[in-house]
């Protein structure tokens, strides 16, 4: 990701880092559901019968709880932090984390239905963090977007924004 004109190299670092943490869950997801159709017969939810035939028991790989729940607390803290320092003009970064974070939010909860993991509290903890992390994300959407789209069509905008 290109830093904005007004954006440090450091700032546009943690929108990075912020977006590739909140990635990990969704490709977690990918992996499990495809392991899940080839290995275990088309089996992703614990109380799923399999649909053809198994070569390996479900879940073939299973996703702890505890891995969400970090990932979650990282995201969380993580968006936290990068909203503290926003303004008007980071508008619209703040519109493309809530993508990365949404699919973390429904990682979790897919997880959290399989139950991958019998009986482990983790997952219903680490949805809640990821809905947590969508928090900062939302109000400072909702508090800076509007300006942004109001310059954007009086084209009022410093240069190198859209």
């Amino acid at each position: 990701m290109q830093a904005l004109p007004h954006e440090t190299v450091r700032r546009a670092r943690l929108r990075t880092t912020v977006v590739l943490i909140a990635l990990v869950q969704p490709v977690l997801l990918i992996l499990f559901l495809i392991a899940s159709l080839i290995w275990t017969g088309g089996q992703v939810l614990r109380d799923q019968s399999a649909p053809y035939d198994q070569i390996l028991l479900f879940p073939v790989v299973p996703v702890p709880g505890w891995l969400l729940l970090v990932l979650a607390g990282l995201l969380a803290i993580g968006s936290a932090v990068y909203c503290v320092g926003t303004e008007m003009l980071d508008a619209r970064s703040v519109v493309g984390l809530l993508g990365p974070v949404l699919a973390s939010c429904v990682t979790a909860l897919f997880f959290f239905a399989a139950q991958t993991v019998e009986d482990d509290p983790n997952l219903l903890v680490a949805l809640i963090v990821d809905v947590v992390a969508l928090i900062p994300l939302a109000i400072t959407a909702i508090r800076y977007v509007p300006e942004y789209e109001r310059r954007r069509q009086a084209d009022t905008l410093p240069e190198g924004y859209v």
